[in-house]
């Protein structure tokens, strides 16, 4: 194997962590209201860091802006609530 390939191949593993490591903290995974779910007992019915808007009929969980959602496991971070 020549550096040149050993170089590639370094930087593609690199890059192949990067997108399993922001794959775990949910980077790039939508979560829309209605796959939370409903809330008729307000926020204990919700996923962790998400809240129970009781404006809406019926109550559902939401997202509030900047929250980190899914929970981040151990040794992840959010980036911009991302």
């Amino acid at each position: 194997m020549t550096r040149t390939n050993l170089m590639l191949l370094t930087k593609r593993l690199l890059f192949a962590f990067l997108i399993a490591s922001a794959a775990g903290c949910g980077l790039f995974s939508k979560t829309t209201a209605d796959e939370l779910g409903q809330c008729p007992n307000g926020d204990p019915d919700c996923k962790t860091n998400s809240k129970c808007d009781q404006s809406q009929s019926p109550a559902v969980c939401v997202i509030p802006q900047g929250a980190c959602f899914p929970s981040c496991q151990t040794g992840f971070s959010c980036v911009s609530g991302a």
